[in-house]
């Protein structure tokens, strides 16, 4: 009863202001200055340690010395294990005064880890300097440790969720995810434009950064100690939860005992109802956790997906800046979404149905994170199939290109069934299996004019062109028709024209504007010097040597729009020259390039789309469940199991794709996707699971009032 009383006692809510909702009872309460303050500091602490993960992982091993994905996999193991003793120190702390000086205890120590990064930027020690280092980043790590604490001193500012109404919660979470989220947006935009002018690639940079910003933190902190709430609510029980269950476990199961009590009524006659009633009610928000995990592990995926996606499609990018890139356009998004999600969308859906519950919120962010992955693998699938500009290292890749005005059926020993060809079509990133022998018998048949027989040479790793001649196979040397050459080869405004020589004549010239270019006998040629720009119609005048034709003839073929071969990332003008010597002139129409970075921007730009606005719609609802329905004396606890569960999702990614050096593909992609609708069907039984209970009787057990049935 007196913790009730102090509940009562401490409330500053104006009752029957506002009532609604499942955010409470009461009215608007007053949000204190401490934790409005926390909201602001949010957006630079946050910028500092999401950049602070992200030195940790490529440039960590500058400062070490190991390869950049033996460092991102101990580096994931590291902040696996400092979330776990998150865990401990947060449900271990008898009050909210030992977590206030364990926040302070932990960014002191990370001073001094700063200090250490010191020593090798003035002295040249050599190994001991690595290993220095390397000492400095494991100790940098409690950053991540004290977070949970960190965030629990906010928590512990916020008034009593009984006299917070919902839309006061949405507020309140709102204001606290837009800090968050733009402090990323900071972080990514300086280390995209700025790079290492702000953070530096040396040790002394890295120590200053690291410096400045925990002394302030500390400083701020502890000038607000005489403010901030001494959080009588914060009695964690964590410990007696775990050794209740440890207990009641090896009653029933290790050593046998029957009794006709379910074994929680055991434990809870052996232990305080107060703990088997945290422990109940916990068990609830652990199913939310388990989504958060399948959900940690899908956004660790997709953002591999979209990076490994883009590398298909263009193969010289950079994909450093593309990867910062994405992340600014999400974070962008997110920020975007939250308000419109909060102010817009589900009032205007509240006004026809019952509002949304935070575990329905909860379920859309989950439904919809499906939908995204199933749209990336579609996407995936495409790109395996038609667009890959990066042969496997086992496979040759190889292109055919049909420019006669007849189908034609190829055939191969190869692992392809035989397929026809289009006229005026092409067969785009076949990856031939080159591992037992380099040379391929293949076969075009037509039904008037091709028909031939030959080997097709190939290399593993290789992409190669081909064009089905006049009767025969040309292979096109040089410059892959789909690769992005230097410039001069595929300007953006300008059509890349590949002129293939059929005549009976070896040299036969060609005039463009007013320059002759000779086809010589390798049946090729690639035009770059004057290229065609868009927009315009161009004549190209083909003359045999012996004519000498001073201006066009009016006899004129004009390239249809279907005989321009399109391909992802480009439009490519293949000109048959004609044989017909009463065809002796060529017009086509030059037609705009698709700009490749343009283009992959338009594929991947829904993709994130919709995954930021699952994420958008389901932030606020798991801060606003997570704060309600925890216990009140493990609101620090759920937050550091929260890390715990997001950081191993990260982990067994890591392992996933760093150890075993899988590339994202189709497979995989289905193969989360699956695991992810698994995970779904669990959420939706833990949410009907957890409607049984009235709200008021989950007040009930929230106040200690706990009757065993």
């Amino acid at each position: 009863m007196k913790q009730e009383e102090r509940l009562t006692i401490s409330s500053h809510a104006t009752v029957g202001e506002h009532h609604g909702g499942s955010g409470g009872h009461g009215g608007h309460a007053k949000i204190s200055r401490i934790a409005k303050l926390l909201i602001a500091m949010e957006c630079p602490i946050y910028s500092f340690l999401y950049n602070y993960r992200y030195l940790l992982g490529p440039k960590g091993s500058f400062f070490t010395g190991l390869s950049a994905g033996t460092w991102t996999y101990y580096t994931n193991i590291a902040i696996f294990v400092s979330s776990m003793i998150s865990v401990v120190i947060s449900v271990a702390s008898d009050s909210y005064f030992s977590k206030y000086y364990a926040l302070l205890i932990g960014f002191g120590l990370s001073i001094i880890a700063s200090f250490i990064t010191f020593i090798p930027s003035v002295a040249k020690l050599g190994a001991l300097g690595q290993m220095l280092n390397l000492v400095g980043l494991l100790w940098m790590l409690l950053y991540l440790v004290i977070e949970p604490l960190r965030i629990g001193l906010f928590f512990d500012q916020l008034p009593h969720p009984e006299n917070m109404v919902a839309h006061q919660l949405g507020h309140v979470f709102l204001s606290y995810q837009e800090m968050k989220t733009l402090g990323s947006v900071l972080c990514t935009v300086f280390n995209r434009f700025l790079g290492s002018k702000v953070y530096g690639e040396t040790p002394l940079t890295f120590a200053i950064l690291y410096l400045v910003i925990p002394i302030l933190y500390a400083l701020i902190i502890a000038a607000l100690y005489k403010y901030v709430d001494r959080g009588e609510f914060s009695f964690a029980v964590g410990i007696d939860c775990i050794h209740c269950f440890a207990h009641a476990l090896n009653l029933k199961f290790l050593k046998g005992e029957k009794t006709e009590e379910h074994w929680l009524e055991t434990a809870r006659d052996a232990f305080d109802s107060k703990t088997i009633r945290s422990t109940k009610i916990m068990s609830s928000v652990i199913f939310v956790y388990m989504c958060l995990f399948s959900y940690g592990m899908t956004s660790s995926l997709m953002r591999h997906a979209w990076s490994d996606q883009i590398k298909d499609l263009i193969e010289n990018m950079d994909y450093k800046y593309y990867y910062l890139d994405v992340h600014i356009i999400y974070f962008v998004l997110t920020i975007l979404f939250l308000p419109l999600i909060e102010y817009l969308i589900l009032p205007t859906v509240n006004r026809y149905r019952k509002p949304l519950t935070e575990l329905q919120r909860i379920g859309i962010t989950v439904f919809l994170t499906g939908i995204s992955f199933i749209s990336t693998t579609i996407v995936q699938l495409q790109i395996e199939k038609y667009a890959s500009l990066m042969p496997s290292s086992d496979y040759a890749q190889v292109r055919i290109f049909n420019v006669h005005n007849e189908d034609v059926l190829i055939k191969g020993d190869w692992n392809f069934d035989p397929k026809v060809i289009p006229r005026h079509s092409h067969v785009g990133a076949w990856n031939i299996d080159s591992q037992e022998r380099s040379l391929h018998t293949m076969k075009l048949e037509g039904k008037k004019t091709v028909n031939y027989t030959g080997l097709m040479a190939t290399t593993l790793g290789e992409s190669l062109s081909y064009v089905i001649g006049y009767n025969e196979l040309l292979l096109i040397s040089g410059t892959d028709p789909l690769h992005f050459g230097p410039i001069g080869t595929n300007k953006e405004d300008h059509v890349r024209v590949y002129l293939i020589n059929y005549s009976d004549h070896v040299g036969t010239p060609l005039l463009y504007a007013s320059e002759q270019i000779i086809l010589d006998d390798s049946h090729f040629n690639q035009y770059t010097e004057n290229a065609p720009k868009t927009g315009d119609r161009h004549t190209f005048q083909v003359r045999p040597e012996r004519y000498t034709i001073t201006c066009p003839l009016t006899d004129v073929y004009t390239c249809d729009p279907s005989e321009v071969l399109l391909e992802r990332g480009g439009l490519y003008a293949i000109l048959p020259l004609i044989k017909d010597p009463a065809m002796r002139t060529l017009t086509f129409n030059a037609f705009t390039i698709l700009n490749p970075a343009v283009y992959s921007a338009a594929i991947l730009l829904p993709q994130i789309c919709l995954f930021s606005f699952a994420e958008a719609m389901g932030k606020i609802p798991i801060n606003v469940f997570m704060f309600k329905e925890s216990p009140l004396e493990l609101r620090s606890s759920s937050i550091a199991m929260y890390n715990f569960f997001k950081d191993s999702s990260a982990l067994i990614f890591a392992i996933f794709h760093e150890v075993f050096r899988y590339k994202v593909d189709s497979f995989q992609l289905v193969l989360v996707t699956g695991v992810h609708m698994v995970f779904c069907f669990f959420f939706v039984f833990a949410a009907l699971r957890h409607q049984k209970f009235p709200e008021d009787d989950m007040m009930k057990r929230r106040r200690g009032i706990f009757k065993s049935k």
